[in-house]
């Protein structure tokens, strides 16, 4: 009982410096928001020339930089971030469901396609990319580069392999005498 208490003890210590290594980041990311620029090349760990009002025009120029429109481009991110994840949800949740209920070599072939699909980075495909999505929008006459469209069609495919393979662990673990009563339920319903 002891050993197990000193090794979750031990985990836990571990798991916080690996949070604390990751988010370190983030943290000095909201620290130096919080200065000037002369405050974060001096010292960009140290706390000292942090201000709120330093934020808030940190915050004030980045709103209203006359070089870039910063709430068009919210809108644009969070327009195609909602869109993708939504139609990533719908398809991603039923091709898994299709993959996962279907036991044969062809479901296991194409699970195990996805999941390898997940290793390939973006960087070697992104030349390959662009080039077909400019020779398939010049023979479609469907803008597909630097278009909102074409935006959440990369995310699609980028995104699919990850979403099938968390959402096939989920539908794995749903009993099938739950499915098979809402079946019965369902057909019950309608008559």
């Amino acid at each position: 009982m002891k050993m197990k208490t000193s090794r979750v003890v031990i985990l836990m210590i571990i798991a916080i410096l690996l949070a604390i290594y990751i988010l370190f980041p983030f943290f000095l990311v909201l620290l130096n928001s919080f200065k000037n620029q002369a405050a974060i090349v001096q010292d960009p760990i140290s706390a000292a020339g942090a201000s709120f009002s330093q934020f808030v025009s940190n915050v004030n120029a980045v709103v209203n930089n006359k070089n870039f429109v910063f709430w068009r481009a919210f809108g644009s991110s969070a327009l195609v971030t909602i869109i993708s994840l939504f139609l990533l949800a719908v398809f991603g949740g039923m091709s898994a469901w299709v993959i996962c209920r279907n036991k044969t070599k062809w479901s296991t072939f194409l699970f195990m396609m996805f999941v390898a699909a997940m290793v390939i980075p973006f960087q070697v495909v992104m030349f390959p990319l662009i080039t077909w999505f400019k020779n398939l929008g010049d023979f479609l006459h469907i803008p597909l580069l630097r278009s909102h469209g074409g935006l959440v069609f990369a995310y699609l495919g980028f995104g699919e392999s990850m979403t099938i393979f968390i959402f096939h662990g989920f539908v794995k673990n749903i009993p099938l005498e739950i499915e098979e009563a809402a079946d019965i339920d369902g057909a019950n319903k309608w008559q």
